[in-house]
C-alpha cells in the first residue's frame, strides 16, 4: 500500500468508525491497516498526513496527545 493509499484508507476509516458511532484513534487505525504495535510512530505520520491532505480532522485540540486523540472525517 503507498502513502496515498494509506491516506485514503484513513479517511474510510475514520468515516466508517464515526457512521457506526465510535471514533478513529492511533490504536484503530494500527489494527485496521495490520501495523505492529511496537510501530505506532508509522500510524501517527499516516495521520497527520490525512490531517495536511484535509481528509480528517482531530476531535478537540488534542492533536496527537496520546490515547486522548480522537480523529474525524473532515464532514463531521
Amino acid at each position: 500500500m503507498d502513502s496515498k493509499e494509506r491516506t485514503g484508507a484513513t479517511y474510510q476509516h475514520a468515516s466508517l468508525q464515526h457512521v457506526i458511532g465510535k471514533k478513529m484513534t492511533n490504536e484503530s487505525l494500527r489494527n485496521r491497516l495490520g501495523i505492529k504495535t511496537s510501530s505506532y510512530s508509522l500510524a501517527s505520520r499516516i495521520i497527520r498526513k490525512a490531517i495536511q491532505e484535509k481528509l480528517v480532522k482531530p476531535q478537540g485540540s488534542k492533536v496527537g496527545v496520546g490515547k486522548s486523540a480522537f480523529y474525524l472525517p473532515f464532514w463531521a
